[in-house]
């Protein structure tokens, strides 16, 4: 393949004290399929800015006949083609940014689990289990009825220092069964479109945690409790 010039700079995104700068033929809309879209709400503390944030991790779109995707630079950089329809239907920026971002977290000792975390007075608690297991109701109940703050759920970002595991943030809604909230907290029924779903245990929504007040916890906490959960 021929050499390719880079783009202008588009937008720069981010997880934590991690980032990506991202090029494009196009950057106005490049940047405005970086900021938007159901994807990135399932980016734990995902963002998208204007500003130049000097850092080797790259993606570079350039529009092409067709879609490809290529690694240079020890994967630091990432080279996309095709044009921005193509791109915008998968989302497929942001998707790529995030594999750097793991790269680049695993590098710094982090790393993304499937789970929540909690935090009261300043420390933190992991809820661990699988799909189904009552990790978000447990959540939801400690958070709306017993002063805990949410760090995350669903994915939440974990991180080693000083030795120390420490709960660095993650996504901020709970995505909740309404077979389940019917059961434990019937409040919440009112953010489902079908609240008379024939099968109530597929029936599932995404809920902010701001919309229902919930307390964030924003800053890094330390991991005193680790939790296995399976609620019946």
């Amino acid at each position: 393949m021929r050499s390719i010039s880079r783009p202008n700079f588009a937008c720069h995104v981010s997880r934590h004290d991690i980032g990506v700068n991202v090029f494009s033929v196009d950057p106005e809309q490049c940047r405005q399929l970086c900021s938007v879209g159901g994807f990135i709400q399932f980016l734990p503390e995902y963002r998208c800015t204007d500003e130049f944030i000097n850092s080797p991790n790259e993606i570079w779109h350039v529009s092409t006949a067709r879609v490809f995707l290529r690694h240079t630079r020890g994967s630091q950089r990432i080279l996309l083609g095709g044009s921005i329809a193509d791109l915008a239907a998968g989302e497929t920026i942001p998707y790529v940014a995030y594999s750097l971002f793991e790269r680049q977290g695993q590098e710094r000792r982090q790393v993304t689990l499937h789970g929540a975390a909690l935090a009261k007075a300043g420390r933190g608690v992991v809820l661990l289990g699988k799909e189904g297991a009552g990790k978000t109701i447990l959540s939801l109940e400690l958070c709306l009825r017993h002063g805990f703050r949410l760090i995350a759920n669903d994915l939440l970002l974990i991180g080693v220092i000083d030795n120390g595991l420490w709960l660095l943030g993650g996504t901020k809604h709970f995505f909740v069964r309404l077979a389940v909230v019917q059961q434990y907290t019937p409040e919440l029924i009112s953010f489902f479109r079908d609240k008379t779903a024939k099968d109530p245990w597929r029936c599932r929504t995404s809920i902010p945690a701001e919309e229902i007040g919930v307390e964030v916890e924003k800053e890094p906490t330390k991991v005193m409790r680790a939790v296995t959960v399976q609620l019946p």
